[in-house]
C-alpha cells in the first residue's frame, strides 16, 4: 500500500493504462527514455499499434521531453489537437511540465551513473570515447565524472605517435654534446626548445632514463643511485602508480598518491617525482599504460613489464579492425533497429570485441558503424553526430 499522493509521473501513466514495452536492447523503461531514445523506440513500434495506441503514444511522447509540435509532426496532428488530446487522457499543462522535468532530472542521474561506472571498468578511454558510449557530449561527460576527469583528459604521449627510436636516440647524443648539465629535467627543457618529447618518451621506449642514455652511448652519463637495478625497480613504481589512477578515490593528484602510498606502503609521492620527472609527466605515461592495458596484445614489452606488476591483470588478444567490424556485423545480423553502444554490449557474445576495442580500431562508434556499412542503424543521436 503507498502512502501520499501519486508523482506526477505516476498520475500520468495511471491515466494512460498500460504501456508498451521497452527496447529490449536498452533495458529502459518508457519513463527512464529521453526524447531520442523515445523516438528511436516509437519507430520501431508496427503500425498498427501506432494506430491502436496513438492517444497513449502521444503522452508517452510529451512525457519524454518532446513539444507538442513534435508530436504532432509524427501523426500529421496540430499542436492543440494534441494538447486536447493530451487533456482527453487527463493531463493538464501543469502536470505535463513537472512530469517533463521528472524524466529530465532521471534521465540525467542515469547517464551520470552510467558514465562514471564506464570510467571505473575502462579508464583507459578519452572523454571523446566516453561520450561515444553515453551518446553524450562531452559537457554532460565532465559532470558527470566529477574529479575523476582529470583520469581521462591526459594527453596521449609521444611514445606511439611519431619519433622512431633513432631519432630519440640521436637527440639525446645532440643534447649531451650541447649541453654541460645532464638531468632529466635539463633535456626536457632543451627538447622542448628543439620541438622535441621530453624525459619522459625515451626513458618509457627504453624502459628507463638510464637504459635510454646507455643505448645512446651516454652510459657515463647514467647515476648510479643504485644503478640499473635499483631496489625498488621503475616498474614497481609506475605499476603504484598505475594502480592509484584505477582505483576510485575522492582526489588524484600528488598529494592524494603520497597518501595513498603511505598507506599502502607503495614506493612514495618524493621517490616517484625522482625517479619518474614531473606529475604531469607521470599521467601522460599513466594515459599510454592504461591504453595499452586495454588492448594488451606483447608489442610493447616495458608496458607489459609494468603491467605484470599489478596484480590480477590478464592478458587481452590483439584485435583488429577487421575482427571488430566483423563483430559489429554479426551483433547487428542478430538485432534489430538503431544500435547503440548499450545496445550492442546487450548482445555481444563472448568471444566477440568489447565496446571499448571498436572505437579504439575505428576512431568513435559512430565511425564504427559506417565503417561496417550500418549507417542506417544509427540512433538518432549517432545520426546527429554524423552530421555536424
Amino acid at each position: 500500500m503507498r502512502n501520499g499522493p501519486l508523482g506526477a509521473g505516476e498520475a500520468v501513466a495511471k491515466r494512460a493504462g498500460s504501456m508498451p514495452a521497452p527496447l529490449p536492447e536498452t533495458g529502459l523503461a518508457f519513463d527512464e527514455m529521453d526524447s531520442d531514445e523515445w523516438l528511436d523506440w516509437f519507430h520501431r513500434l508496427p503500425e498498427e499499434q501506432h494506430r491502436e495506441q496513438r492517444d497513449r503514444l502521444l503522452v508517452m511522447g510529451l512525457k519524454s521531453g518532446l513539444t507538442l509540435q513534435s508530436v504532432g509532426d509524427l501523426y500529421g496532428l496540430t499542436r492543440e489537437r494534441v494538447r486536447q488530446i493530451a487533456v482527453g487522457q487527463g493531463v493538464v499543462t501543469k502536470d505535463l511540465r513537472k512530469l517533463q522535468k521528472e524524466q529530465s532530472d532521471r534521465h540525467a542521474r542515469r547517464v551520470a551513473r552510467h558514465i562514471y561506472g564506464v570510467s571505473l571498468t575502462h579508464p583507459e578511454l578519452s572523454l571523446e570515447e566516453l561520450a561515444d558510449w553515453a551518446e553524450a557530449d562531452e559537457a554532460t561527460v565532465r559532470r558527470s565524472l566529477e574529479h575523476r576527469v582529470v583520469v581521462h583528459e591526459v594527453k596521449t604521449n609521444d611514445w606511439s605517435s611519431g619519433i622512431s627510436d633513432e631519432d630519440l636516440l640521436a637527440a639525446l647524443r645532440n643534447w649531451a654534446a650541447q649541453e654541460s648539465r645532464h638531468t632529466g629535467d635539463n633535456y626536457t627543457a632543451w627538447a622542448e626548445l628543439h620541438g622535441l618529447p621530453g624525459r619522459q618518451t625515451p626513458q618509457i621506449r627504453f624502459g628507463g632514463w638510464n637504459n635510454a642514455l646507455v643505448a645512446a652511448g651516454l652510459g657515463h652519463l647514467a647515476r648510479e643511485r643504485g644503478g640499473r637495478r635499483p631496489v625498488i625497480s621503475e616498474h614497481e613504481i609506475w605499476g603504484s602508480v598505475l594502480q592509484f589512477f584505477r582505483d576510485d578515490l575522492p582526489s588524484y593528484s600528488f598529494i592524494a598518491y603520497g597518501r595513498y602510498a603511505s598507506e599502502r606502503g607503495l614506493p612514495s609521492g618524493a621517490l616517484v617525482r625522482v625517479r619518474l620527472g614531473s606529475w604531469s609527466e607521470v599521467k601522460t605515461g599513466v594515459r599510454d599504460l592504461l591504453r595499452y592495458a586495454a588492448d594488451r596484445d606483447g608489442s610493447w614489452q616495458w608496458g607489459e613489464a609494468i603491467l605484470d606488476v599489478v596484480p590480477g591483470q590478464a592478458q587481452r588478444n590483439h584485435v583488429t579492425t577487421e575482427d571488430a567490424v566483423a563483430s559489429l556485423r554479426a551483433v547487428a545480423r542478430r538485432t534489430a533497429g538503431p544500435l547503440s553502444v548499450q545496445g550492442y554490449e546487450s548482445a555481444r557474445r563472448e568471444g566477440e570485441v568489447q565496446v571499448n576495442l571498436i572505437q579504439r580500431r575505428c576512431g568513435s562508434w559512430v565511425n564504427a558503424l559506417v565503417t561496417a556499412g550500418l549507417a542506417e542503424r544509427l540512433t538518432r543521436k549517432g545520426r546527429a553526430r554524423l552530421e555536424c
